[in-house]
């Protein structure tokens, strides 16, 4: 294997499920590689603290991050980017340079583009949602609008938020500067293959598109099965605890219809959220080993996302021996592929998610519960394994 010189480049470096794979995928490629890491900011703008080593740059910051979402208010479109010059060194020494979400207010797409192009960089660029190939959003829902040039948008409140309508403006500059990219120098990876087929059917569709699914270090979550049902301990983990995109109007629902079982969420949360008695608010945690405790501790995670690619927590809850109560959603269902997983329900079905927790809470026999249990873990070790991914991603450098 011959020795590369990889540049990953993400909005932020240990916060949300992109930042998590390509974290992953930058401490892996240490051994047998030299790599380096831009990202934008961390929590609020800030430095992130868990950047540890010499070659991980943060290039925007608050200011930035503040203009940018004015222009991106104003505009749909981020128009600033800091330290250039930076950005412009550290791309053109680059063999490789591997994109993960370039969005939410870091840096200006175009200045990116055209300097990858000028420098005739090979790009891997994994879409872990949907906006390089819409008019502003990451998360269209069920709008299929941008197989139509994003004309008229019918979501306004989605992932990003803006108060702008150049929707179908932005539409058509994102498509002329994306297909400037020479069809050898780009391959797309995409987590799940329902975002795959989405995106076979966008301008991307003349550029190699693959899917690999996420990983995780197994052996960091550690696998434990509970002995008894006794005292049920639900989770629900999202980056904030009140985003409707993460199904929170079904988790608090939950939590009300059943007031003797205690419910913990993990995730940023504030005066909007809620409060119940037997819910309790853990703060956004990001060391895997807290985490991990916390899965050990619970006899269940609720994961009520519909729109997600390939969701990271189903995978961490998994693995550690929790199962999870998750509707089918678009990647969700993926990781349950070839196994009849019983916990995996309808989108929007309440009524069932309600019923099986009602049957958890009467459980006379734990060997059913520890063979969902097991299920799940061996699942992921078959799929899912950090390796596993990281030796298909090497098959693209």
């Amino acid at each position: 294997m011959n020795k590369k010189k990889i540049l990953f480049i993400n909005i932020k470096y240990s916060q949300g499920g992109a930042a998590v794979i390509a974290k992953f995928l930058y401490q892996h490629f240490k051994t047998g590689h030299d790599v380096e890491y831009i990202y934008g900011y961390g929590k609020r703008g800030k430095y992130d603290p868990n950047t540890k080593g010499e070659n991980v740059y943060m290039i925007s910051g608050k200011c930035n991050f503040i203009l940018n979402k004015i222009s991106y208010n104003l505009f749909g479109r981020d128009l600033f980017t800091f330290n250039r010059n930076k950005i412009k060194q550290l791309i053109q020494d680059a063999d490789i340079v591997h994109l993960h979400a370039i969005h939410s207010h870091f840096i200006n797409d175009s200045f990116l583009i055209h300097l990858l192009i000028k420098y005739k960089k090979k790009i891997i660029w994994t879409f872990h949602d949907s906006w390089a190939f819409t008019g502003r959003c990451a998360i269209p829902y069920s709008c299929n609008g941008y197989l139509y040039g994003c004309s008229k948008c019918k979501v306004k409140d989605n992932y990003i938020k803006t108060f702008c309508k150049l929707n179908k403006y932005n539409y058509k500059r994102k498509k002329k500067l994306f297909l400037q990219i020479p069809e050898d120098k780009l391959v797309i990876v995409t987590p799940s293959k329902w975002l795959a087929d989405s995106c076979r059917e966008t301008f991307f569709n003349k550029y190699p598109i693959k899917s690999i699914p996420n990983g995780i270090p197994l052996e960091r979550y550690s696998f434990k099965q509970k002995n008894d049902l006794n005292s049920l301990n639900i989770l629900f983990i999202a980056n904030y605890v009140n985003d409707p995109v993460k199904g929170a109007e079904f988790f608090y629902r939950l939590v009300s219809s059943f007031p003797e079982i205690t419910f913990n969420a993990i995730g940023y949360y504030d005066e909007s959220c809620p409060t119940y008695p037997n819910l309790n608010y853990l703060g956004y945690i990001s060391d895997t080993d807290t985490i991990t405790n916390c899965f050990h501790k619970s006899h269940l995670t609720v994961f009520f996302s519909v729109y997600d690619n390939y969701p990271t927590v189903i995978l961490e809850s998994l693995a550690t021996g929790t199962p999870v109560l998750s509707f089918r959603g678009k990647g969700n269902q993926e990781i349950f592929e070839g196994i009849n997983y019983p916990y995996l329900i309808n989108d929007f079905d309440f009524e069932s998610a309600c019923k099986i927790i009602t049957s958890l809470k009467k459980a006379d026999d734990i060997e059913e519960y520890k063979s969902v249990s097991l299920l799940g873990r061996k699942q992921v070790e078959r799929n899912n394994d950090i390796l596993l991914m990281c030796k298909k991603y090497s098959q693209l450098i």
